[in-house]
């Protein structure tokens, strides 16, 4: 009896370290299931994150530029890889004279080989998704936005979700600029190749030193046309009626950006022949005054037709013939030196200014008197024939 005790108690602790063993097996063996879910829990939830699917559209960016959809790959695993096909917008608020193809084009060529950032900068709690604003050299140039398509959780704090891209908006962080334009209304301006319609005009004021002028034919105002919202330096072209481009200058606002443009009317060069006869009528008026022309003294009629039918400046010659020509000191040798005619300025075909300069010298006895004219002279066309409307 004393023997098979101890038989026992041999078997027993024989028996023991392989029960350890099994028990320790099973343990280990549990670890490594646990390990292995813990490691794949983590690889999901890594996979899972916004900055694997924007990464992918970054580089597709990068390397396609901007097209009408973007090709974008996900993994939730490492292995397995899913694509999206994600629609590209371009919000991009241009106006009627500057095209969205051509900064859809140069942000294309700016993207190509460059490194894309983004932010987090919205998220919606009602929906769950997500927006990031991507940016290259420091511009912000579009929102990328994730849509959530479930979540699910492992080890009992790792939320895994499955993002999805649901679109990319292009639009122009960027300050804009207007533009102003005063002009002759009779002249054409157009703004990067388009010509501006009456619809832009935003004033009109009609030119103060040709108010006699327009009293004999009809005179253009002066317009301002304004645009709005320009992202690039524009190409401003002025046009008279003739198709010729007529010279501007331009003023920036320093404080705003805002470009003034402005034209005068235009100065081409003036014919030999008009120049001669403009300078011949002045001469003559100015030669009825010293009573150097025949009949000055008798009627207006030497200097009629200088002037339109019932001119302010017949009648104030007419005056003067009366009340002041006879103080006029007998002279001879009168002549005319220093002669010039310029600042040719064209307003229509029937009307014109000029500036007319000269000296006209006089012999009184043994004294040399000179009398110096330097005047802007306006002309109109009547029936044919060139007339002086009005002198400054």
């Amino acid at each position: 009896m004393g023997r098979d005790k101890k038989i026992r108690k041999t078997e027993n602790k024989s028996r023991m370290p392989r029960i350890y063993f099994i028990y320790l097996g099973i343990l280990v063996f549990a670890m490594l299931i646990l390990l292995m879910y813990a490691r794949k829990s983590l690889i999901l939830y890594e996979y899972s994150q916004p900055d694997r699917i924007l990464e992918s559209i970054s580089a597709s960016l990068s390397r396609n530029g901007i097209t009408n959809y973007v090709i974008a790959e996900k993994s939730t695993d490492g292995e397995d890889k899913i694509s999206y096909e994600i629609p590209v917008t371009v919000s991009v608020s241009c106006n009627d004279y500057e095209e969205v193809k051509d900064y859809v084009t140069e942000l294309g060529s700016r993207l190509a080989g460059s490194e894309i950032t983004y932010y987090k900068t919205t998220e919606d709690f009602s929906s769950g998704k997500v927006t990031y604003s991507a940016y290259i050299d420091d511009s912000r140039f579009a929102d990328i936005v994730l849509r959530p398509n479930g979540s699910r959780t492992r080890l009992k704090f790792l939320t895994i979700v499955d993002w999805s891209p649901e679109s990319i908006i292009i639009f122009r962080d960027a300050d804009t600029y207007d533009i102003e334009i005063t002009m002759p209304e009779n002249c054409a301006a157009s703004v990067n190749g388009k010509e501006i319609g009456a619809d832009h005009i935003t004033s009109s004021e009609p030119v103060e030193a040709l108010s006699y002028c327009s009293e004999y034919t009809e005179i253009p105002d002066v317009v301002t046309v304004a645009l709005y919202g320009f992202y690039d330096p524009a190409e401003v072209v002025v046009t008279d009626d003739s198709g010729n481009v007529l010279d501007i200058s331009e003023t920036c606002d320093e404080a705003t950006g805002d470009m003034e443009y402005k034209c005068d009317f235009p100065s081409p060069e003036m014919p030999s022949d008009l120049n001669e006869q403009v300078l011949e009528m002045a001469e003559k008026y100015s030669l009825f005054f010293t009573r150097d022309l025949p009949g000055a003294t008798a009627s207006i009629d030497p200097i009629r037709d200088l002037f339109p039918e019932g001119s302010d400046y017949l009648v104030l010659a007419e005056t003067y013939r009366r009340q002041d020509m006879e103080i006029i000191v007998a002279h001879t040798g009168t002549e005319f030196t220093d002669e010039e005619v310029t600042d040719y300025t064209v307003y229509t075909d029937k009307c014109f200014s000029c500036r007319i300069a000269f000296t006209k010298t006089m012999q009184m006895g043994n004294k040399t008197v000179t009398d110096n004219t330097d005047s802007v002279y306006y002309f109109v066309n009547i029936d044919g024939e060139w007339k002086i409307a009005d002198i400054e």
